[in-house]
């Protein structure tokens, strides 16, 4: 049975799609098998950042209905090995997903990836506590910004509700420059107020508009400085003891 990661903000805005769609691509880079699903009913985001929002046929709601097979509905990325893709359905209300139809989905997907990545919807409603239900593993994305960490803190508050055996927080955006002027509080600060583990520190980067604008993963560019820290955060994930670093 593979691991299911919930990746979940409590603000929206800090870059969570982005993040889930880099770090699973990351993980398929390491080997592994790796779906990543947009449970964001309605307002799905992950198909632009992946560039196929003007191909897609099947969704999730077609899965869970029992309208075609799991593989069959998923986009397959081979560029970076065996890293599928299934879209959100934009058709129904987030009320109206069956609860335990979506488990039984997301269960039976994890018995044939070694990672199932769920881009959860922002905040702390219905979307996302349906989502929680399943997780083995929740990272939190959030920006160095006291809006962003008070609703951060809430969130994991529910996550301890539901008893999931892992958490882990990403920095995204962060700025040294910023923190060193002040303007943003600093890493020590952040976890302080959070209380949990870090899994990476991904650095602001001025070309990430631009990736996700053309449906790009930046990951798969070797150039710009947060690839390595994206590459590192999969790795940890795996297992890997590696030291976070700022640049």
């Amino acid at each position: 049975m593979g691991k299911i990661i919930v990746i979940a903000s409590g603000k929206g805005g800090v870059g969570k799609t982005t993040v889930a769609a880099n770090l699973s691509a990351a993980l398929a880079l390491e080997g592994k098998r790796v779906l990543v699903v947009d449970t964001d009913i309605g307002l799905r985001n992950l198909d632009i950042i992946l560039g196929v929002q003007s191909v897609i046929v099947y969704d999730m709601t077609d899965v869970y209905d029992g309208k075609i097979d799991l593989m069959d509905a998923c986009y397959h990325f081979s560029e970076f090995g065996e890293f599928y893709f299934l879209p959100a359905s934009q058709t129904i209300d987030k009320e109206d997903l069956d609860e335990d139809k979506f488990i039984a989905m997301i269960k039976q997907a994890a018995s044939r990836f070694d990672f199932v990545v769920l881009d959860c919807p922002a905040g702390i409603e219905t979307g996302t506590k349906n989502v929680m239900k399943t997780a083995d593993t929740i990272v939190t994305v959030v920006t160095p910004d006291f809006a962003s960490l008070r609703d951060a803190d809430r969130l994991l508050s529910l996550a301890g509700e539901y008893k999931i055996r892992e958490n882990f927080v990403i920095i995204n955006k962060f700025n040294q420059k910023l923190v060193r002027k002040k303007i943003m509080p600093n890493v020590d600060e952040i976890l302080s107020r959070l209380g949990t583990p870090l899994l990476g520190i991904w650095c602001y980067e001025d070309s990430m508009l631009s990736y996700q604008n053309r449906g790009k993963l930046i990951v798969a560019d070797k150039k710009p400085k947060c690839v390595k820290e994206i590459k590192n955060s999969a790795k940890r994930l795996i297992g890997e003891q590696i030291p976070i670093q700022l640049r």
